[in-house]
């Protein structure tokens, strides 16, 4: 059966009520961003390619990006991965005084808002191709589905309720039949430790698959 944005919200509304209404649109969008935050998993890889035309000394960060991996350049077959300089003001202090006549072959980058800067300009067109980690698809239509839905439908939804949680409380949106608040701490905690518990379980199963066919002692020096 495959799932979609439909079932995550019937799924809320068995813990949640009266009904909402698009609030909960909203609560499964902040659950995603807190998973999204939280895994590095391999669903959520991305490779970027393209070229980086000559004379320029940036390249755009991807609208999905959340976290970079590698960035290489091609010159000649040849791959060159970049050097990040992970602090930004020694990197404007030795590199972006550099006059638009100083063109190379980038070899260093940072991140300065939404461009990746190089430490030079480039002296001819080069291929490219990044690896990031990436956000998945946005669920905004109840026919939408994305790797959550598909895989742990479950994870979603408590993490979508501990979002809700304070809303929840504040405005006694959770009643019983008598007009009672029935929503308790309790809830909130359960929640949390059923999320934490289903996070933890996809993050054990990637590691798994990542280490997949090893030979006895050949394990990996640094697992992504």
């Amino acid at each position: 059966m495959a799932f979609t944005m439909l079932d995550v919200k019937k799924r809320l509304r068995l813990y949640i009520k009266p009904d909402v209404g698009s609030l909960i649109d909203d609560w499964i969008r902040a659950g995603q961003e807190y998973l999204e935050d939280e895994l590095r998993i391999r669903p959520m890889q991305k490779l970027a390619t393209g070229t980086i035309s000559d004379a320029v000394n940036v390249l755009a960060v991807p609208s999905d990006y959340i976290e970079i991996i590698s960035l290489s350049i091609i010159k000649d077959n040849i791959r060159t991965i970049l050097n990040k300089v992970s602090d930004t003001r020694l990197f404007l202090a030795s590199f972006t005084d550099k006059a638009t006549t100083n063109e190379g072959q980038p070899g260093y980058f940072t991140r300065i808002t939404d461009n990746f800067q190089f430490n030079s300009y480039t002296d001819q067109a080069y291929s490219y191709e990044l690896y990031y980690w990436s956000k998945l698809t946005t669920l905004t239509l109840d026919t939408d589905a994305n790797w959550f839905v598909t895989n742990s439908i479950n994870l979603l939804v408590f993490a979508a309720l501990v979002e809700a949680a304070t809303y929840l409380l504040s405005n006694n949106q959770v009643v019983d039949k008598f007009g009672r608040a029935i929503l308790l701490n309790n809830d909130i905690v359960y929640w949390e430790r059923e999320r934490d518990k289903l996070l933890d379980r996809v993050k054990l199963r990637d590691i798994k698959e990542k280490i997949a066919f090893n030979k006895k002692g050949d394990y990996p020096i640094n697992v992504f």
